[in-house]
């Protein structure tokens, strides 16, 4: 075509996309617009557990690793704060500590109920902050 933008191809023709969602970063790197993926990096104000305990009673242990998490497959997602149990690497108790936590429900169809598959504790309100408006912007 005329200025390149257009190709042909099996007979049908194919535009260049004008409007897709580029991926957007922000200092602390989390934002991923037009994805269904939601990063985490690790840090000394994120926490993480898979063995959610209900009143409270959850143990957080740090993030170790970055993590990218495939929102496509969570079927809810739930948002609490509070005071909350933070452990070492190896899961012992070390002190309970002020923060937001973000808790990511998926339905188990054997019992037909929801559970809490991982659970992300934020002690800084800027990180948390971050992922709830990456959260959003999906």
């Amino acid at each position: 075509m005329a200025n390149g933008d257009c190709n042909l191809y099996s007979g049908n023709m194919k535009r260049r996309r004008v409007s897709d969602d580029c991926a957007m970063t922000t200092e602390t790197g989390i934002v991923r617009r037009g994805s269904h993926f939601l990063t985490l990096h690790s840090s000394t104000a994120v926490y993480q557990t898979e063995e959610f305990k209900p009143k409270g009673s959850t143990l957080y242990i740090p993030l170790s690793e970055d993590v990218m998490i495939n929102t496509s497959k969570i079927d809810e997602i739930t948002f609490s704060t509070g005071n909350f149990f933070i452990g070492n690497e190896q899961g012992a108790f070390l002190r309970t500590e002020q923060g937001c936590a973000i808790n990511m429900w998926k339905f188990d169809k054997v019992s037909r109920k929801l559970f809490v598959s991982r659970s992300f504790l934020f002690t800084s309100e800027q990180v948390y902050a971050e992922v709830i408006r990456s959260l959003q912007e999906m």
